[in-house]
């Protein structure tokens, strides 16, 4: 009985430890942080995109829409339990360049210069015949049918 009761209480704070464990707070970090000493050594008009590569790396993405643009990013995300993550952090550097290939404007944002977009729920419409599940199904077995 002594020996039922000792794993009995064993398994209860097994169990507890697992349960508030599981409730911690998750930091999660997305991008690569970036060294506030080597952005301040990028200067506009006087860098090319060769040593941006060497001092910060290859970027987060790329765009080549009016001249090559990279961009850094980075972003600190806590999460409590089974709660939405919460951005801490968020780090982007945006560097555009000439068709030579130098720095022509250098951008840093936060954070706080993000907007929240709230998506629109509409649908579009199209035109032609709407198929019903039967009508789908038939349509699958005449693919096969030969004519």
């Amino acid at each position: 009985m002594y020996c039922l009761t000792k794993i009995i209480r064993l398994a209860v704070l097994t169990l507890s430890i697992m349960i508030l464990s599981s409730c911690a707070k998750q930091i999660n970090v997305q991008g690569n942080s970036l060294n506030p000493q080597l952005i301040s050594e990028i200067k506009e008009n006087q860098i090319s995109k060769e040593e941006v590569l060497e001092l910060l790396g290859s970027p987060s993405t790329t765009s080549k829409l009016g001249g090559e643009t990279w961009i850094y990013m980075n972003a600190k995300r806590e999460t409590w339990a089974w709660t939405e993550p919460d951005i801490k952090a968020r780090q982007v550097l945006v560097l555009r360049f000439d068709k030579s290939g130098f720095l022509v404007k250098k951008e840093e944002m936060s954070l706080e210069d993000g907007k929240n977009i709230t998506p629109i729920e509409r649908s579009t419409p199209t035109h032609g015949s709407e198929f019903g599940f039967f009508d789908q199904i038939i349509g699958n077995f005449r693919k096969f049918t030969k004519k």
